[in-house]
C-alpha cells in the first residue's frame, strides 16, 4: 500500500485519502485524508496506525487526488462520504449543472457523484454521468464494494501473489 500511495503521487499530488471497512464492526468505514501527496501522506502517524491493523480491514482503498475542479483543501479531499456511500474517484464529469439540480451545492464532482448515488442510486446516478469516468465506493447498507469504469478510463485488477488481496488501479504508472 506504501509503494501503490507513493507512486500514486504522480497522477496527483492535491490531496491524499484512505478508507477501509472494518471485518468487526459491522459497516464501520474508517476514513483518513489530508490535501498533501502521497510521499508526505504516507508519513503520518494515523496512517501508519491504519495501516499497521490493515488486516481489521475487508477493505482497504486509497486515492490521490489531481485537482480538475475545487480548490485544493481537506474538503475536496477523497475519499467522500454521503450517507451510506464512502467513494473515490478518478475522472473528471463534464457538466455538473445538467448532472443532478443541486450541483451547485459542491465544490468538486466527485463529492457530487457521491451524493447521486446515496440519493438516486448508482444505476441512475451512472447512467447520466458524462465525462471520464473510474469509481470505486462502499455501500454500507448493502455491505458491498462496488466499481464502475466507462470507456473513458481504465480500471485495472491484480492478484498478489499467495494472498486473498486484489490490487485495483484507474491509472498505468
Amino acid at each position: 500500500m506504501h509503494q501503490a500511495i507513493f507512486s500514486g503521487t504522480l497522477r496527483g499530488g492535491d490531496g491524499t485519502g484512505v478508507f477501509g471497512v472494518s471485518h468487526t464492526k459491522e459497516k464501520e468505514v474508517a476514513v483518513y485524508k489530508k490535501p498533501i501527496p502521497g510521499y508526505d501522506f504516507i508519513q503520518l502517524k494515523e496512517y501508519e496506525k491504519m495501516i499497521n491493523n490493515i488486516d481489521t480491514y475487508k477493505f482497504f482503498i486509497g486515492h490521490n487526488r489531481y485537482a480538475t475542479k475545487g480548490v485544493v483543501n481537506y474538503a475536496n479531499t477523497h475519499p467522500f462520504q454521503q450517507e451510506n456511500i464512502t467513494l473515490v474517484h478518478n475522472g473528471s464529469m463534464t457538466w455538473m449543472s445538467t448532472f443532478h439540480p443541486k450541483w451547485n451545492d459542491f465544490s468538486v464532482d466527485s463529492d457530487l457523484l457521491a451524493y447521486s448515488i446515496a440519493t438516486e442510486g448508482y444505476e441512475t446516478a451512472l447512467k447520466k454521468y458524462e465525462g471520464g469516468c473510474a469509481v470505486v465506493w462502499y455501500d454500507s447498507t448493502t455491505d458491498e464494494l462496488c466499481m464502475y469504469r466507462n470507456k473513458d478510463r481504465p480500471l485495472f485488477f491484480a492478484k498478489m501473489k499467495d494472498s486473498d488481496s486484489l490490487l485495483i488501479a484507474s491509472e498505468m504508472s
